[in-house]
């Protein structure tokens, strides 16, 4: 699925990402065996068997009926061992380059791989965020917290310490200018992954590009990933806005470099990587 969002990472991070190479795919491993080249050649050999036997047993010219029908029944039989074994040989490479892949990435020391440095230095910070009272949920928000429940994650009005939480209308203080503070539209707190995500409903009435972006970067400068979800995707299915939040928090947990790559837009901030 397309991500229905943007994405906006603090500048490290953003960097670090582009300059990390993605980790192992199944794709990318099995066509390094070789298998789908082996899968489509058995296919074809098959498939020309199938179709040529069964014509020289008709037509009764260029081979003998009952060799006819053996052949037949080979390739056949040809076809589903090269099925079965291309099926074998995909679920032990699913779990298998997942499992490197973790224990490298689990593994890697300073200097090794630039995402995991920038993690590890990165000090995520709540910033000493409230509940505010001076602000309700919007036409689009009410929609998206029902789909965020109904997909699992845990709705209050104040984050628990060690408890990943998705708090609306967060007030996040000493962000703004002068004596004014930000308010998150929802804030997704995850003490333990120190990961914290300001999910922002983009409704077009109340929104322009100025004040997006001075927005985006007061939250990105105190370590914080900034999601700006268009209010046409949540009348469309909110319930899909949420699967997404939810598969970008796993690729944060995880690492999962190339899903979080197809959601950022970070370049609108700050420009291409160097």
């Amino acid at each position: 699925m397309l991500a229905v969002f943007d994405v906006y990472l603090p500048h490290d991070l953003y960097t670090a990402l582009h300059r990390t190479p993605l980790a192992p795919t199944l794709r990318g491993t099995l066509a390094r065996a070789g298998l789908p080249a082996a899968v489509a050649g058995f296919g074809a050999a098959g498939l020309g068997w199938g179709a040529l036997a069964p014509a020289a047993q008709l037509g009764g010219v260029w081979v003998p009926g009952s060799l006819g029908w053996a052949l037949a029944l080979a390739s056949a039989a040809a076809l589903a061992a090269a099925t079965g074994v291309s099926f074998a040989l995909a679920l032990l490479a699913l779990p298998l380059h997942r499992v490197v892949w973790g224990r490298q990435r689990r593994e890697a020391k300073p200097g090794e791989v630039p995402w995991l440095d920038a993690r590890r230095e990165r000090r995520w910070s709540d910033a000493d965020g409230r509940l505010t009272r001076r602000t309700h949920l919007g036409r689009m928000e009410g929609p998206l917290a029902q789909a965020l429940a109904d997909e699992g994650f845990y709705l209050a009005a104040v984050a628990r310490p060690g408890l990943p939480t998705v708090v609306p209308q967060y007030e996040l203080v000493g962000l703004g200018r002068g004596d004014r503070n930000f308010v998150a539209d929802f804030a997704y707190i995850d003490p333990s992954h120190r990961l914290y995500l300001d999910v922002e409903v983009d409704e077009a009435a109340h929104h322009s590009f100025e004040k997006d972006r001075a927005r985006n970067l007061a939250f990105l400068k105190r370590g914080w990933v900034v999601v700006r979800v268009p209010e046409a995707a949540i009348a469309t299915d909110a319930r899909a806005v949420a699967r997404e939040v939810r598969r970008l928090v796993t690729a944060f947990e995880h690492d999962d470099l190339a899903t979080i790559r197809a959601m950022e837009r970070s370049a609108a901030l700050f420009g291409p990587p160097a």
